[in-house]
Formats: C-alpha cells, sequence, structure tokens
C-alpha cells in the first residue's frame, strides 16, 4: 500500500498530510499542506510526489484544487493500525523447532499434508498441533492441484471438519480452489474457480451451523488477476447469507503483481471495514506495502529458502527488508540449522514492523 510508512521513506510526511486532511473534511489545496508542514511550497516540491502516492493508494482523492480523504475508517486504520499477527506454516520438524525456539505459536497446518492412503494422518498431526498455541487448519490445497485433472478435494467437507475438530482447530478455512495454479495450467476457468469455491464455503457453513461452530470458519475469497473478482466472491457468499468475523484470502501468494495485491486488498478492507483479513502465503515482499490492510497472514518461506538453496534471511530493521545469503563453498550447514536461523529472522521481523507501528502512532 504505502511502502514509505517505513522509515527514511518519507512515512512521518505521509502520515502528517493525513491526519490534517482527517481535520478537514471540506479538504486542504497543497499550499494549505505546506503552511501546515511549515514549509513553503517552493522549498517543499516533492510534497506532490507524497500526494500522489496518497491518492494511488486509495486514501486520498483531488476535488478541485482540494485533496481530501477518501475513506476516513480507512486512513484511521493506516494512522493507528492493527498488531499483524503471524499463523507458522509448517509441518514436522519445522513444528518441532518452533517448538524449541518459542514455545507455542500461532500456526497453520495444511489438510493436505495429513491425507494419506484415503484417510487423514490423525497421529502425524496431532504431533505437529502440540506446537500450537492457536491452530489455524488450511484447505490444503496446494497439495493436490498442482497435478489437478478436473476433479476435487479428495475429502468430503465433513470429514475434513470433523479432522480439524479433532485437532482442536480454532479456525478452519473454507476449501477453496487456488485460481493462481489452476488458471495458468488451464485447468479451469475463473468463473467456475470462484463458483466452485463458493459452493465449498455454504456446504461448510451448513455443516458448521449444525455443529454450533460457524465462528471457526472462515470463508476464503478467490480471484485470478482482477479486484472485481475477488469481489465477485465475497458478494456470492453474500448472496448465500454467509458472513464472518475473519475473511481468507486466495491465490495472492504466487502473484507477480504488487500493484494487484495492493488493489486487491484496499478494495476487499473497503468492502469490509471492520472486519479481519487473513491473507494466503503473503510474500514478505509484498507484505511492506499492505501490512496496514490485513491483520494476519502465514508464511513458509523460512522453510522454502533453507531447503530449496540452503539460504539465510538476514532482516535489516533500517531497510525493513530482508538479505538473503548462502553458506560459502565447501562450507555446509544442515537444514534444520538453517531453519532456526530463518525462523528467528521472520520473528525479528514480525516484531520490527510492529514495534515502529505503535511507535509511530
Amino acid at each position: 500500500m504505502i511502502t514509505t510508512l517505513f522509515p527514511g521513506r518519507g512515512g512521518k510526511i505521509k502520515q502528517e498530510i493525513l491526519r490534517m486532511l482527517m481535520k478537514h473534511e471540506e479538504g486542504l489545496t497543497a499550499r494549505e499542506i505546506a503552511r501546515e508542514l511549515g514549509k513553503e511550497l517552493r522549498r517543499y516540491s516533492y510534497l506532490f510526489n507524497h500526494l500522489r502516492m496518497l491518492i494511488d493508494a486509495g486514501l486520498v482523492r483531488k476535488s478541485g484544487r482540494k485533496y481530501i480523504v477518501t475513506d476516513k475508517q480507512l486512513v484511521a486504520r493506516f494512522l493507528d493500525p492493527p498488531r499483524l499477527k503471524l499463523y507458522w506454516a509448517g509441518h514436522d520438524p519445522a513444528a518441532e523447532i518452533l517448538s524449541e525456539l518459542f514455545g507455542k505459536v500461532p500456526m497453520l497446518l495444511s489438510a493436505g499434508t495429513y491425507w494419506l492412503n484415503d484417510r487423514f494422518s490423525l497421529d502425524r498431526a496431532l504431533r505437529d498441533a502440540h506446537a500450537a498455541s492457536e491452530l489455524f487448519m488450511d484447505s490444503g490445497a496446494q497439495q493436490f492441484y498442482k497435478k489437478f485433472k478436473g476433479g476435487d478435494y479428495p475429502y468430503s467437507e465433513r470429514s475434513y471438519v470433523d479432522f480439524a475438530l479433532k485437532l482442536g482447530a480454532n479456525l478452519i478455512a473454507t476449501l477453496d480452489l487456488p485460481l493462481d495454479i489452476l488458471i495458468p495450467k488451464n485447468k479451469i476457468s475463473i468463473r467456475k474457480g470462484i463458483l466452485r469455491t463458493v459452493y465449498h464455503g455454504v456446504k461448510l457453513f451448513e455443516i458448521a451451523e449444525e455443529l454450533s461452530i460457524q465462528e471457526k470458519l472462515v470463508p476464503v475469497l478467490q480471484g485470478f488477476n482482477e479486484p472485481e473478482q475477488w469481489l465477485e466472491c465475497l458478494d456470492l457468499y453474500k448472496d448465500h447469507g454467509i458472513d464472518s468475523n475473519i475473511w481468507g484470502v486466495g491465490s495472492l501468494c504466487m502473484a507477480k503483481s504488487r500493484h494487484l495485491i495492493q488493489s486487491v486488498l484496499t478494495k476487499l478492507r473497503q468492502a469490509l471495514r471492520d472486519k479481519k483479513l487473513h491473507v494466503f502465503g503473503l510474500s514478505l515482499d509484498s507484505l511492506r506495502i499492505v501490512h496496514q490492510l490485513i491483520d494476519s497472514f502465514d508464511t513458509a518461506v523460512w522453510i522454502y529458502w533453507a531447503k530449496m538453496d540452503g539460504a539465510v534471511l538476514v532482516w535489516d530493521p533500517i531497510e525493513f527488508s530482508f538479505v538473503h545469503l548462502q553458506s560459502r563453498d565447501g562450507k555446509r550447514y544442515d537444514t534444520k540449522r538453517l531453519l532456526r536461523i530463518n525462523a528467528l529472522q521472520i520473528y525479528a521481523m514480525l516484531e520490527s514492523i510492529n514495534s515502529y507501528l505503535k511507535r509511530e502512532v
């Protein structure tokens, strides 16, 4: 959203502009903004760049010569963002490593990981769930749709819910179709993917109502390349009378366009107002520009980099980004050691972002 809310990137100026515009409902001209900032406009030429970025972010609009806040509730969220929550994604041995480092932590487990020989491996899942202070059960679509052949989940909505409840899940994502995987492979149309996602959600809410666990369900919104697709998915849920305090957002983890991610989450935030948003598999690079819009995310990147090429993540609190390092030639470290280092760096990132945001308010 606004990358410049971070240190050294003009964030304080944007916050000042937003605060003064919140006080002046009728809006202010650029010259009036410059005056209130204590700068002469000719010495503050880059003010227009800040205003343009605020407009691009959907927080400010221009009416005639005046700049006006577009949505007070949205702006208030930027000025006083909620503490960002991380659900650690992973399973044994990652779950064991998290326990060693932090004790119990919020965890996201993928149901597909535990589906073996046409049944869920409950014992294996219980071992991983032991590391969770709070358990978020994901649908497991990633495990099946890489080889999608026109079918559907190998398990029913009922068996999925029963499995999640046996693990003591606090939150249960609805079964969704990952369009970021399916569409490029020409496995399904966008429209059919959205409809099928909502169909699964409706079925799950019927079961949840029967079991009186509606508050545990997190309906997942799907789309592919236009924000309106995720909004269409939301409207279809609403047409079926489905609502939730928490909404999940899928198919952004593989999105290459940060502009798309920003646009999708901005419009969903405006549509869902005071609801919580959880983004599945959000890249850490994208997190920097949308953290004010969301309430939680999950990541397995600390596992991915350690296993893929022995990379170590090092968090830079000044640039608010990671440095990726690799072991020197001839010097190798075991995967568990790299996992521990990366987990500590992810934790440092989370604490750094949350403490900075609260300090700046």
